[in-house]
């Protein structure tokens, strides 16, 4: 499961406008607010780009259990005690992937010297943002069930859309 490169690039671009945009209020009309822009999107718009120019993998799934790359962390399937897909609302429906885990262990398989993020969760749970991936998130809840043996945890199915009191729900 890797990062979907043309998705960073747009949001990066998405960003940089900000950035250029908050910068050029700056320059031209002294706008303290313009400058706050420019700062808050700045890192953000760095990171899409360098998604988009690396296409960083995040997660590896394979029959022996799942590597959480970011992070150095090699999981067997039986050493996960729980898999589940969380949605929460903002600007966008985010979906991610919850691995739950002994703390102990996680511990233990987190620390490589490429570990980019330095202490474990402290709650043992790693949660792997689901939107910007190639493939899909179903198609990695399916690449989880067909080599764990186990079934992934899902939300119900959201309606979509409610008209003339008739609630429907979209594919």
């Amino acid at each position: 499961m890797a990062v979907d490169r043309r998705k960073a690039a747009a949001s990066a671009l998405f960003c940089a406008l900000f950035v250029w945009s908050g910068a050029g209020w700056m320059v031209l009309h002294g706008s303290i607010p313009g400058l706050f822009v420019a700062l808050v999107m700045a890192p953000v718009a760095w990171t899409n780009a360098r998604d988009a120019y690396v296409g960083t993998v995040k997660l590896v799934i394979d029959a022996k259990g799942m590597t959480y790359v970011r992070g150095g962390a090699r999981l067997a399937w039986s050493e996960i005690a729980d898999i589940r897909i969380d949605e929460r609302q903002s600007f966008d429906l985010m979906r991610s992937l919850v691995i739950t885990a002994d703390r102990a262990r996680l511990a233990e398989r987190w620390a490589t010297p490429r570990t980019r993020l330095k202490r474990p969760p402290p709650n043992g749970e790693l949660h792997v943002l689901l939107n910007r991936t190639r493939p899909g998130w179903q198609d990695v809840v399916r690449a989880i069930e067909t080599y764990s043996g186990r079934t992934v945890e899902r939300p119900p199915t959201r309606q979509r859309w409610v008209r003339a009191g008739r609630q429907r729900t979209g594919a």
